[in-house]
């Protein structure tokens, strides 16, 4: 009889994990739905010169589904509490589907080296984009 009731046991048991195998498939298949971004952007680096000119630099990788004639954005740049303190514009040329390409923007001559040493983070915003025909 304690036989029988170490099975009786085991079956719910063994039905709990079967249906917590199954969870896993549901929630991948939903992840798959969610679009991801258009761009991405990463391996940032910051440049200054003796001149007193500093430019920061990143790479923006397009992940469209398109090749892409321009790319319009902006970087944001943030102090340490998280307080915006300065931006500047860009414009990409033609990046093909798939493809990364490095960019970068001036910052101003005279507040560039304050921006760099203040900033501990940045953003990058696509403000827009045209497809290649």
């Amino acid at each position: 009889m304690k036989a029988v009731r170490r099975y009786s046991l085991c079956a719910p048991i063994i039905l709990l994990f079967l249906s917590a195998m199954g969870s896993p498939q549901v929630r991948g298949s939903a992840s798959r739905s969610q679009t991801k971004p258009a761009f991405t952007t990463s391996n940032y680096f910051w440049t200054w010169f003796q001149n007193g000119s500093t430019t920061f630099s990143f790479s923006l990788k397009n992940q469209s589904g398109h090749d892409v004639k321009t790319v319009r954005y902006r970087v944001l740049f943030f102090d340490r509490k998280g307080s915006q303190i300065d931006f500047a514009e860009g414009i990409a040329g033609r990046i093909p589907n798939g493809l990364a390409h490095r960019e970068s923007v001036n910052l101003d001559f005279e507040t560039g080296m304050s921006t760099r040493k203040m900033s501990s983070y940045q953003k990058v915003e696509i403000l827009r984009f045209q497809q290649d025909d």
